[in-house]
């Protein structure tokens, strides 16, 4: 204290904790006060996704992380970098001051997208991301095909054991009749 430092210690910070304080210091006759700004930040979870598909065959993705303060920044980009415009993020706060969001975007053209949701903290001026693939399969032609040709596989075997089974009846059909000329004479 003779050298007029000074440490204060913060126990506990929640997020309601944030703002200007004025910290006062008094020793004997000396007297000294100052305002101290706490800037409370927390780093949220790392970005998870929900997938599903829409009735007009769109995918409607989801980005959701949780454990933020302050309020986030949450930005959809694309694999070159480029921001993809999404819907109204929607922001929660839990009992201990922390922030939920969840943002969604909707694909309407359905091909190969590498996409990255980034949550953004700016007092900490950090980030957390993830990237999706998303791969739509084309309709898959070969099935039709392979079914077509078990199809004619399946009926030409028919055939074939049709046949041979007519050929064996008529050649015992004939072996018969030529014992029974051979037993009457």
């Amino acid at each position: 204290m003779h050298k007029g430092i000074v440490i204060l210690r913060i126990l506990n910070v929640q997020p309601s904790d944030n703002g200007q304080y004025r910290c006062a210091f008094q020793n004997g006759s000396f007297y000294s006060d100052t305002v101290i700004e706490l800037k409370v930040a927390a780093l949220g979870s790392h970005p998870q996704f929900h997938v599903e598909v829409t009735k007009s065959r769109q995918l409607r993705l989801e980005c959701k992380s949780e454990g933020w303060f302050p309020q986030p920044k949450v930005q959809w980009m694309d694999s070159e970098g480029g921001e993809i415009p999404a819907e109204p993020e929607t922001h929660t706060q839990d009992n201990g001051g922390l922030f939920h969001v969840t943002t969604p975007l909707l694909l309407r053209e359905a091909s190969r997208k590498n996409l990255t949701c980034s949550v953004w903290n700016p007092v900490l001026n950090q980030k957390k991301e993830e990237q999706l693939l998303i791969t739509v399969a084309e309709p898959d032609n070969t099935i039709p095909i392979i079914m077509g040709v078990a199809l004619a596989l399946l009926i030409l075997l028919n055939f074939l054991s049709t046949g041979l089974c007519f050929k064996y009846k008529r050649k015992l059909r004939a072996a018969t009749r030529g014992r029974l000329f051979l037993s009457k004479s």
